[in-house]
C-alpha cells in the first residue's frame, strides 16, 4: 500500500547559532497558496497576496468556515460535541440562505487572536492571547465609525501604558460597497508636496495627504500635521473628521548626552494602529478592522527618521555629530542612526510610552518561536521581515532558518482604500465586471504596515546581565510611575523589563530569577483590578497541588488579610480559630489530611536572605530561584493596610522565593515617596551583593534635604495652567466652567450640593460609573501664610522653574513641577492642608531660631508614637505648623521640593450623556470638623471645601476617569441591587438616568432595587428623582435607612439588607444578579458582613464558605465596591 504523501512536507529549520534543528510540520496544514513558484522566489516583494474585491462565493464561505469551527471548538475542547454539530448546522443554514453567516464574538475574538498568533510578518506575536476586541459590527453611519475608532485611540493608548486593540466593523455583503477606513494607519504625519517636488512632513503620507486635500481637508503645513480620518460606508461618500488633539499622545525625541537633539524639533506619536488590512476570519471578511500594537524603536528611528524616503534626518545628525559624511566608509550612518535610535528610546522611556527596542523582541520573538514549535509543531515567519531593521546580525532571529506559509484566520492586505472604492462604484453600475484580486500598478505606492505590529510588553534588557522583572499594578498611575522609576535605579547595572500585572503571564514567573513587585492595595485590602487575574493564576501555577486542594486562592486570601494583617487583635484572634476549626471540618468531609502540617512545611521552606548565613541560595550548580523584593502601597486609614502587597511578599516566600529585602509599605498618609526613595535605595544595594555586581553601583538620588540640592532658575514663559496640571499629573487635564452649583442639604458641619460643570467641546465622553478628577487649589490664605515664612523666594508673580541637583552635580528640571509662579506652585501643585510627614517636620526643625520650638519639632520628627498621637489631636496642615512654631523660616526653594504634590480628588459623574448631553454633574459633600476633641479650629476637607466655594460661572480644572469596574451589566435579564450611603448615590443617579433613557429609547426594562443610608429624611438626596424613577420603572424598589431620624430606632443598610435577605439571595445567587456598592469603608464591611450572615442563612453556608463566595462574586466583577470619602 503506498502512503500518500502530504501535499507540503515537513521542513527542517536550523538555528546557525544555537546548533540546532527544529522540524516545521504545521505548514503541511496550510491551504492557501505562497508567493513563489518553481523558479522565482518572492518573499521579498512587499505588498504580497492582495486579497480580491469580489465577495467569495457561498461553497468557498462554507469551506472557510468549516475549518474555522473545527479549530474553535477544539480549542474549546468541544470538538464533535452537540454544541458543535449544532453551530455548524446553523451556519450551514445561514450560507444556504444568506451566502454569508455571523460569527459569534466568542468567535470573532478567538479568530482575531488567532490570526495574530498566525501573522508571518510580526516580530511582536508573544502577547497574542491579551488583544482587546471592541466589536463595532452594529455600526451603519460614517460618524459611527469615527466615534468607535475615538474610542479605540484613547483605550490603546491609556496614557503611554500602550494595548494591544482591534475593533471590527461590519463585514463585506454582496451587491454593496464595502466598510473602509481610507488611512493605511490611523494616526500619522501628512506630507504637503510643493510644485518642485519636495515634501514638507512624511513623504511616505504625501498622496494620502493629496486624496485628503481633495475632500476637502486643509492641514497646516508643518513637518507633523496629523492627519484626518478618512472613512467610508456602503452607503455613504467618504468623510473626513479631524482626530481630536487630546486623543493624539505625542512624545518630543531628546538625546540623553546632546542637547542639540531637543532643538531639531522632532516628535513621534505613541499608537501605531494599522487600518487598511483586512482580517479574513472563518470565510468572513472584514474590511474596516484597524488595529495596533506599540512601537519597535527601530521602526520610528531606523525607518520613519532616517529612511531616504521618509524623514530622511542622517545626515544632518552626522553633521551635529561632527562626523565626516563625505564617504560612506566612515560609517557616519551607523553612527548617527545608533544615536537616533538611543534618543528615541530615551525619549519614550521619560514620557513613560510603551516602546521596545530590536534586541528584546527578537529575544521574545525566539521565545514564542519555541513555544510555537512546542505547541502547535510549527510557526510561519517571514525571515525578511521578522530581522530588524538595525544590528540584523546581532539579534538571535537572524541565525534562525524559517518557513514562510500562510494559516487562516489571517490579516490581510486589500487594496487602497480610494482605488477599491472607485472600483466598487463602477461594479455596482455594471461597468467593470472584472474586480479579481490580481496585483495592479498603483500610482499611490504605500509603506507595507505589518511590521507595526510588532511590539510586545517588553523594555529594554541587555543578554548578558542579570534581568530584574519589575511588575506592578495600578489603579491612579502612581505604582507604575514608580516602577518605571525603579527601573531607572537598576537599568545601569542590570537588564531591566517593566511589565503591567495584568499583561503578565504569571507562570512565566518560573522562568525568571529576580522580580522586584510595586503592589497598591485596592479598597478596603483587595488586589487591584489590574492584578486579580494575575495573582490567582501565581496562586494556581505555583503552589503545591495538596496545598490548593486545602485553600482555593480566595480562601488563602481571605485567611492572610484575615488572621495576619486585621487591626483588632482579639478579633483577628477568634476569626483565626473559628475560621481554623471550619476548615478542618471541611476538610474532614473531603478526606484530606489537616492543612497546618504543610503550611508549617511551606513556611520552613521560605527562606529570607535578611540573616541567611551566605547570602544566597545555592542548588545543583544552576540558580534557578527566584529573588524578590516588595514596594507595598496603601492608605493606613484602611483596616488592610497594604494587603496585596504584603501577600504577594507572604506568597512569593511560601513557594520558596527568596526575600532580599523585608517588605516595604508606603503610607499614602505619610510621606509614601520618602518610604519608596528608601526601599529602592535598599533594594538596589541587596541586590548587588546578591547577584555580585561588580563596579559602581548606581546610587539612587538623595532626597533633597539642603538649600545647595535645589534652586530656582528664571523662566522666560510661564506654562499655562493647564500645561502644568497635564504634565504634572500625567492625565490630559482641560477647563470646565461651573454652569450651576445649588446646596442639595446643609446643617452645621455637614453640606451636600449639586454641580452642573460645562467640558469643553467633545469632551463630556463618559459611561455611567465613569469618574471626573478634580484638581482643587489650596486656599488664598493658605497659600499667603506659607510665603510669609520663606526666605530667598522669588517675586510672587515672577515665572520661575525649580531645578535639583543630581549626585553628578548636573541641574534638572523637577520631575512634577511646571514652570509658573511661585505663587500658582504653591496653591495648585503642592499640598498645605496635608498635615506634615516626619520628614518635613525634621527640616522645618532645623529652620526654627527658637531652641525650644527646634526640640519640640526633632521630638516629634524622631518620635512617631508622640508624632502620631500630635496628628491625631490637632489634625495640623502647615500653616497651622508654622503658626504654633512661629520662629520657623525655611528656604522657599527647599520647602517647594520637599511638599508633597497635591494629589486629585476623584468624584463619580452623577448625569448620563443621553439625558444631559454635554453636561456634566456632580453630587458632592462636606463634613468639617473640629481638631482636639472638638475645641480646636475647624477643619474642612481641601477638595470639597474647594467645590463648596465655587459659584456659577467660576472655572475648574478636571481630567476624565474611566472606571470600567463599576460599569452596568450588559445582560439586561440580570438584577441589579444598589447599595449607597450619603454622596455615595452619586454614581447610582447616571445609571437611573441611563436605564430610564433605555426604558423610554427601546423599552428595556431591568430588575433594579436601591438601598440608601442618610442620618434623617431631610438628608434623602434626590427622593423626587428617586420616586419619579419609581414610577417610570427605572427603579423597581426603593428601601431607605435613616441612622439619626427622631422617634425612629438607628437603621443602616445593611439591617434592610438583612431584612430582605430572602429576596437578595435570590437575586444574587439564584438569578445571578449584580450588587453594587459605594460608600466608606465602614459601610463596605457592613454590606460585607450583612452578606455574609444572607449567605449562611438562607444558602446554609459556613462562615468561611460565605466568604469565599462573596469573594468568588468579587472575582466574576458582579459584586462591585466604590470608596467615597469628603476629603
Amino acid at each position: 500500500m503506498v502512503k500518500k504523501a502530504c501535499p507540503l512536507a515537513p521542513q527542517r529549520l536550523s538555528n546557525f547559532s544555537l546548533k540546532k534543528e527544529v522540524v516545521d510540520t504545521l505548514q503541511t496544514q496550510t491551504k492557501e497558496a505562497g508567493v513563489c513558484s518553481g523558479s522565482v522566489c518572492g518573499g521579498s516583494l512587499m505588498n504580497i497576496r492582495r486579497m480580491s474585491l469580489a465577495p467569495r462565493s457561498p461553497a468557498l464561505v462554507l469551506a472557510h468556515a468549516k475549518g474555522f469551527l473545527d479549530q474553535y471548538y477544539r480549542d474549546i475542547q468541544g470538538y464533535d460535541s452537540a454544541e458543535h454539530k449544532a453551530r455548524w448546522q446553523e451556519v450551514s443554514r445561514s450560507v444556504a440562505r444568506r451566502g454569508t453567516y455571523d460569527l459569534t464574538f466568542d468567535e470573532l475574538v478567538f479568530g482575531a487572536k488567532l490570526a495574530w498568533r498566525n501573522a508571518p510578518r510580526c516580530i511582536g506575536r508573544m502577547q497574542w492571547k491579551r488583544l482587546q476586541v471592541f466589536d463595532a459590527r452594529h455600526i451603519t453611519t460614517a460618524k459611527e465609525m469615527f466615534e468607535a475608532i475615538c474610542k479605540h485611540v484613547e483605550y490603546a493608548t491609556d496614557g503611554g501604558n500602550l494595548r494591544s486593540t482591534l475593533t471590527v466593523f461590519p463585514q463585506r455583503m454582496s451587491g454593496r460597497r464595502d466598510f473602509r477606513v481610507w488611512n493605511p494607519q490611523l494616526i500619522a504625519y501628512a506630507g504637503y508636496r510643493a510644485d518642485d517636488g519636495t515634501v514638507t512632513g512624511d513623504p511616505a503620507w504625501a498622496e494620502f495627504t493629496q486624496v485628503c486635500q481633495e475632500l476637502g481637508w486643509r492641514g497646516g503645513g508643518g513637518r507633523f500635521d496629523v492627519l484626518p480620518l478618512v472613512v467610508s460606508t456602503p452607503t455613504e461618500e467618504p468623510q473626513w473628521f479631524d482626530i481630536p488633539d487630546d486623543l493624539v499622545l505625542r512624545v518630543a525625541l531628546e538625546h540623553p548626552k546632546y542637547d542639540w537633539f531637543r532643538e531639531l524639533g522632532l516628535e513621534w506619536f505613541a499608537l501605531p494602529a494599522v487600518s487598511g488590512m483586512m482580517l479574513d476570519c472563518g470565510g468572513i471578511e472584514f474590511t474596516a478592522a484597524p488595529f495596533n500594537g506599540w512601537y519597535l524603536s527601530s521602526e520610528i528611528a531606523s525607518r520613519d527618521l532616517c529612511d531616504a524616503q521618509r524623514y530622511n534626518i542622517i545626515k544632518e545628525v552626522g553633521d551635529k555629530l561632527g562626523l565626516d559624511t563625505r564617504t560612506p566608509v566612515t560609517l557616519w550612518k551607523d553612527q548617527a542612526a545608533l544615536e537616533v535610535n538611543i534618543a528615541v528610546l530615551h525619549s519614550y522611556q521619560q514620557a513613560k510610552v510603551t516602546l521596545v527596542d530590536h534586541h528584546t523582541v527578537s529575544e521574545s520573538f525566539m521565545q514564542f518561536f519555541a513555544n510555537e514549535h512546542r505547541e502547535r509543531g510549527g510557526c510561519p515567519a517571514d525571515w525578511v521581515w521578522i530581522v530588524p531593521p538595525i544590528s540584523g546580525s546581532l539579534t538571535p532571529v537572524f541565525h534562525q532558518e524559517m518557513s514562510l506559509y500562510y494559516l487562516k484566520p489571517a490579516y490581510e492586505y486589500q487594496e487602497l482604500a480610494w482605488v477599491a472604492f472607485a472600483k466598487q462604484n463602477r461594479m455596482l453600475s455594471g461597468e467593470d465586471g472584472g474586480l479579481g484580486g490580481g496585483r495592479q500598478r498603483l500610482s499611490f505606492r504605500m509603506i507595507a504596515l505589518a511590521a507595526w505590529f510588532s511590539s510586545i510588553l517588553y523594555t529594554r534588557a541587555l543578554s548578558r546581565r542579570v534581568r530584574a522583572t519589575i511588575l506592578y499594578a495600578t489603579e491612579t498611575g502612581k505604582s507604575q510611575t514608580f516602577a518605571h522609576e525603579l527601573a531607572d535605579v537598576f537599568r545601569s547595572n542590570f537588564s531591566v523589563q517593566v511589565r503591567n500585572m495584568k499583561e503578565y503571564e504569571a507562570s512565566a514567573l518560573k522562568d525568571e530569577r529576580f522580580v522586584l513587585l510595586v503592589a497598591p492595595t485596592a479598597g478596603n485590602g483587595d488586589p487591584p483590578l489590574q492584578a486579580q487575574d494575575f495573582v490567582k493564576e501565581l496562586y494556581e501555577d505555583m503552589m503545591p497541588a495538596a496545598e490548593q486542594q486545602k485553600w482555593t486562592f480566595r480562601e488563602h486570601y481571605n485567611e492572610f488579610r484575615m488572621n495576619e494583617l486585621a487591626n483588632d487583635p482579639q478579633e483577628q484572634q477568634q476569626k483565626q480559630v473559628s475560621r481554623a476549626m471550619e476548615k478542618r471540618q471541611q476538610e474532614r468531609k473531603r478526606g484530606v489530611l489537616s492543612s497546618w502540617i504543610s503550611r508549617l512545611t511551606l513556611r520552613k521552606s521560605s527562606q529570607d536572605l535578611e540573616g541567611h548565613s551566605n547570602g544566597v541560595h545555592v542548588t545543583d550548580g544552576k540558580d534557578r530561584t527566584i529573588y524578590f523584593a516588595v514596594f507595598a502601597l496603601g492608605a493606613s486609614n484602611y483596616k488592610y493596610f497594604c494587603a496585596f502587597g504584603r501577600y504577594m511578599d507572604h506568597l512569593l516566600g511560601l513557594v520558596g522565593g527568596i526575600r532580599i529585602l523585608k517588605v516595604s509599605c508606603g503610607d499614602d498618609l505619610d510621606d509614601q515617596r520618602k518610604a519608596f526613595n528608601r526601599w529602592s535605595s535598599g533594594v538596589l544595594k541587596a541586590a548587588s551583593e546578591v547577584f555580585h555586581i561588580d563596579g559602581d553601583v548606581v546610587q539612587v538620588e538623595e532626597e533633597v534635604t539642603r538649600p545647595d540640592q535645589v534652586k530656582f532658575s528664571p523662566a522666560v514663559q510661564a506654562d499655562s495652567l493647564v500645561e502644568g496640571l497635564t504634565r504634572a499629573h500625567k492625565r490630559e487635564v482641560y477647563q470646565c466652567v461651573v454652569a450651576e452649583m445649588k446646596t442639595l442639604y446643609q446643617r452645621p458641619l455637614r453640606w451636600v450640593g449639586h454641580m452642573v460643570l460645562k467640558p469643553p467641546q467633545g469632551h463630556a465622553q463618559y459611561d455611567p460609573g465613569d469618574h471626573i478628577g478634580v484638581l482643587a487649589s489650596n486656599p488664598r490664605e493658605m497659600v499667603a501664610s506659607v510665603l510669609r515664612r520663606m526666605r530667598n523666594s522669588p517675586a510672587a508673580d515672577a515665572p520661575v522653574r525649580l531645578l535639583l541637583r543630581r549626585q553628578t552635580g548636573t541641574w534638572v528640571p523637577h520631575p512634577q513641577l511646571p514652570a509658573t509662579t511661585l505663587q500658582e506652585l504653591l496653591a495648585r501643585h503642592v499640598d498645605l492642608s496635608a498635615p506634615p510627614s516626619q520628614g518635613l517636620m525634621f527640616l522645618l526643625a532645623s529652620c526654627a531660631a527658637n531652641n525650644q520650638q527646634a526640640a519640640r519639632l526633632s521630638a516629634l520628627a524622631t518620635d512617631t508614637q508622640e508624632y502620631q498621637k500630635w496628628r491625631a489631636a490637632h489634625c495640623p496642615s502647615l500653616p497651622d505648623v508654622l503658626t504654633e512654631f512661629p520662629s520657623i523660616s525655611v528656604d522657599a526653594a527647599l520647602l517647594l521640593a520637599r511638599l508633597p504634590p497635591l494629589r486629585p480628588r476623584l468624584y463619580s459623574i452623577s448625569s448620563d450623556r443621553s439625558i444631559h448631553g454635554d453636561r456634566v454633574h456632580l453630587t458632592v459633600g462636606s463634613i468639617e470638623f473640629r481638631a482636639e476633641g472638638g475645641k480646636g479650629p475647624v477643619r474642612l476637607g481641601l477638595a470639597s471645601g474647594f467645590l463648596k466655594g465655587l459659584k456659577a460661572g467660576d472655572t475648574l480644572e478636571v481630567f476624565s476617569n474611566k472606571a470600567p469596574n463599576f460599569q452596568l451589566p450588559k445582560d439586561p435579564s440580570l438584577p441589579i441591587i444598589l447599595v449607597a450611603t450619603g454622596v455615595g448615590i452619586a454614581p447610582f443617579r447616571s445609571y437611573w438616568h441611563h436605564l430610564n433613557h433605555r426604558l423610554k429609547t427601546t423599552g428595556e426594562k431591568r430588575k433594579v432595587t436601591l438601598y440608601f443610608g442618610c442620618r434623617s429624611h431631610k438628608e434623602d438626596l434626590y427622593y423626587e428623582e428617586k420616586a419619579s424613577m419609581l414610577r417610570s420603572g427605572a427603579l423597581t424598589h426603593t428601601h431607605l435607612a435613616l441612622s439619626r431620624e427622631p422617634r425612629l430606632p438607628k437603621t443602616y443598610v445593611q439591617d434592610l439588607l438583612l431584612v430582605d435577605g430572602r429576596e437578595v439571595y435570590r437575586q444574587l445567587v439564584v438569578e445571578g444578579g449584580y450588587i453594587y456598592m459605594c460608600g466608606n469603608d465602614m459601610v463596605s464591611e457592613g454590606v460585607h458582613k450583612a452578606l455574609r450572615a444572607i449567605l449562611q442563612d438562607h444558602g446554609n453556608l459556613t462562615e468561611g464558605e460565605a466568604d469565599d463566595l462573596i469573594a468568588r462574586l468579587k472575582e466574576e466583577r458582579r459584586y462591585r465596591e466604590e470608596y467615597c470619602s469628603t476629603l
